[in-house]
């Protein structure tokens, strides 16, 4: 037997070996951040869902056919919340952006989340301009 084919299988087997974790490692490290940016996104939606209007729900929701490209149910509900836009905050607008919100959450992996709880917080009304929160 050749003395140098267990050298060259040793070589061989490492840089495979290394080349894989680099490779699997990119992977998951990629994964693992788009998994935070979508929760940055899910946990935007949460805070702002009185405030659905404003700027930084408006710029999260606009990031969701990139970061949920793959996921159909999400779009179908993120398009559904885009057609209400021209007709203004109202009921129906409400309840899209807690389906979106929902969705979006269950695809991270929360459990259910209820309307009812989904919309209590300190505030009066419908969100309007400004004046609306309790000091």
């Amino acid at each position: 037997m050749n003395p140098y084919i267990p050298v060259a299988a040793a070589l061989i087997g490492a840089t495979v070996g290394s080349t894989l974790a680099f490779i699997f490692g990119s992977i998951n490290s990629r994964a693992s951040k788009v998994r935070e940016e979508r929760f940055s996104v899910f946990r935007v939606l949460v805070i702002n869902r009185h405030h659905q209007f404003s700027k930084d729900p408006t710029e999260a929701i606009s990031t969701i056919p990139a970061l949920f490209w793959n996921k159909p149910d999400i779009l179908t509900k993120y398009r559904h919340l885009c057609a209400m836009v021209p007709n203004g905050w109202n009921a129906d607008f409400g309840k899209r952006y807690f389906e979106l919100t929902a969705a979006i959450g269950k695809d991270l992996g929360y459990g259910a989340i209820s309307e009812a709880d989904f919309n209590l917080g300190f505030f009066l009304g419908p969100p309007q301009k400004s004046g609306t929160e309790i000091s």
